[in-house]
């Protein structure tokens, strides 16, 4: 069963920086073989609210999200989102009960 994050919070400053980040960070995530069908990392925004900001984190085991939380890149990332978000952040726990993608 795969656990994760869902992350959320409001963002309003400048929109191609907010993309940079997440893009770098989802780039890193795409070329590491050690995440390939480990971890996943999926960003949203809010059709009615386009400041909300939902990021969801999954992952396989607690051995990948140590590795991952080791990554130099993840910690830049993980500061930034903090920065971004300010004191809008709210995290909090989850478990994959169903899933269609897997079996």
């Amino acid at each position: 069963m795969q656990t994760g994050l869902i992350i959320e919070y409001s963002y309003a400053g400048d929109e191609a920086a907010w993309r940079a980040s997440i893009e770098t960070f989802v780039g890193h995530i795409r070329q590491d073989p050690k995440l390939d069908g480990k971890f996943s990392y999926t960003v949203m925004r809010r059709k009615t609210d386009p400041a909300r900001r939902v990021h969801i984190p999954r992952w396989d085991s607690p051995d990948t999200l140590a590795y991952i939380q080791s990554q130099p890149w993840f910690k830049a990332f993980a500061e930034r989102v903090k920065e971004m978000a300010g004191d809008s952040m709210q995290t909090s726990p989850m478990t994959v009960e169903f899933d269609s993608q897997r079996r």
